[in-house]
């Protein structure tokens, strides 16, 4: 085997970390700067996507991911138009990580059901594809246990900048990592 040093690099991502907005510039800089892969932004005390879409103003080839987007927190429509809108303001470098939630901060901090996680997310995932990859076509239906959408004569009045963004699932366990087989384009483990 050839010595560690002359092995390909593997793609190498960056979890961004700052106690002031600001912060998060110098940091964006240097990681596609050092030849990161990808950012990430966690969603905790923060919005995931404001902080990508802060640092999309100072770099132009590294990925920006959420890590992870709180799926139950908001509409898959939401979720769906927020990251369309992203992934034009960086020029098609958005990865869209969505996860359910920890149980608890759903209940006690967002006051919403858990629910049934895995069938919740594989649901929220087909609206969010339902809207990014088809939302041209004028119409959006969609029938689960969670979801129930019959929108007539719904288009986008813009072109989106890819076909598809990429959705990666964060999650513990196998129900998960199963949905994440299924539905998802990656997989993002618990940080």
């Amino acid at each position: 085997m050839p010595p560690l040093l002359f092995l390909p690099m593997k793609p190498v991502g960056l979890i961004l970390d700052s106690d002031e907005m600001s912060g998060l510039l110098p940091l964006a800089r240097d990681a596609e700067a050092a030849g990161f892969d990808s950012i990430w932004a966690t969603e905790l005390y923060r919005t995931s996507f404001e902080q990508l879409s802060y640092v999309s103003s100072v770099t132009k080839t590294i990925k920006l991911g959420t890590a992870v987007a709180l799926a139950f927190v908001r509409t898959p429509l939401i979720t769906a138009l927020t990251a369309l809108d992203l992934d034009e303001i960086s020029g098609g470098r958005l990865v869209l990580g969505l996860g359910t939630g920890a149980k608890r901060t759903n209940e006690m901090w967002h006051g919403i059901s858990h629910g049934k996680p895995v069938t919740r997310i594989k649901e929220c995932m087909d609206v969010i594809r339902l809207v990014t990859e088809k939302a041209g076509d004028g119409a959006l239906r969609y029938k689960g246990e969670y979801y129930d959408i019959n929108t007539k004569g719904y288009h986008l009045p813009f072109k989106t900048v890819r076909d598809n963004i990429p959705i990666y699932l964060a999650g513990v366990g196998g129900g998960m990592c199963r949905a994440a087989g299924e539905k998802a384009d990656g997989y993002l483990g618990h940080v």
